[in-house]
């Protein structure tokens, strides 16, 4: 999904806490999926205070790697509780 149509969605509660920003544009090449963190601040998308990473790279390829960690992570947590 575009990431301005998620962020647009966050302006409401005052932005983002946290972001991981997947996507091959550039600011260079004047795309809205290219534009800096900056741009999301001015328009509270993301909040001041809040925690952000830009990946450059294709999300079909980068998303699942980040999905499967999370689960991975979360699955050690639980097995040292029980």
């Amino acid at each position: 999904m575009p990431k301005h149509h998620i962020l647009n969605a966050n302006i409401w509660r005052n932005g983002v806490d946290y972001a991981v920003l997947i996507n091959t544009g550039l600011y260079e090449d004047g795309s809205d999926s290219g534009a800096k963190a900056s741009e999301a601040y001015t328009w509270s998308k993301l909040r001041i205070k809040g925690k952000y990473v830009k990946v450059f790279s294709e999300a079909t390829l980068v998303f699942p790697i980040l999905v499967a960690e999370t689960f991975a992570k979360r699955q050690q947590e639980a097995s040292k509780l029980t």
